[in-house]
């Protein structure tokens, strides 16, 4: 298993996932983590899971503690952490 040395990191910038943020984070999602989500691939992945996945996602963000990952030289959307309140 390899690892991400500090210069590896320094290929990216990290920062807080805003609104406008959420098309292409979305899309991302969508392209990679629901279509290998266990969940999704045990009931097989439809427009409707993944509109209610994209529902808590957004919900999350908009709680201003959700993270991204994009590289500086594509800007590509690269990873995402989402942070979920427990309780309303």
């Amino acid at each position: 298993m390899s690892s991400l040395s500090v210069k590896d990191l320094t290929s990216f910038n990290f920062e807080s996932i805003k609104n406008e943020d959420l098309p292409r984070v979305l899309a991302s999602l969508r392209n990679s983590f629901y279509v290998d989500e266990v969940l999704n691939s045990l009931l097989g992945t439809s427009e409707d899971r993944m509109r209610d996945l994209d529902k808590v996602v957004t919900s999350a963000v908009a709680e201003g503690h959700s993270l991204m990952a994009t590289e500086k030289t594509s800007n590509r959307v690269s990873d995402f952490y989402f942070h979920f309140s427990l309780c309303s």
